[in-house]
C-alpha cells in the first residue's frame, strides 16, 4: 500500500501570518505626518496617490468597472 503523507504545519506559516497581520495593521491603522498638523493612514495615502495619478479619468474607470457588473 501506498503511504499518504500529510504536511504538518511549521513555524513559517505562522511568521507568514505574523508579517502579514503586521503590514495590515501597518497599512490600516497607523496613521503617519503627512503635514504639519496632518496625518494620514497609508491606505489613505494611497488611494490619493492613485487619483491624482489617474486624474479625470478615473470616473469613467469607475464607470467601467461598476456597469458591466450590474447586468
Amino acid at each position: 500500500m501506498n503511504k499518504i503523507e500529510v504536511a504538518q504545519p511549521g513555524a513559517g506559516g505562522a511568521l507568514k501570518a505574523v508579517v502579514g497581520s503586521l503590514i495590515g495593521l501597518g497599512i490600516f491603522f497607523v496613521p503617519l505626518p503627512v503635514g504639519e498638523d496632518e496625518s494620514k493612514i497609508p491606505l489613505v495615502m494611497i488611494i490619493d496617490y492613485a487619483k491624482e495619478l489617474l486624474g479625470g479619468s478615473i470616473d469613467y474607470l469607475t464607470l467601467g468597472i461598476i456597469n458591466p457588473a450590474s447586468k
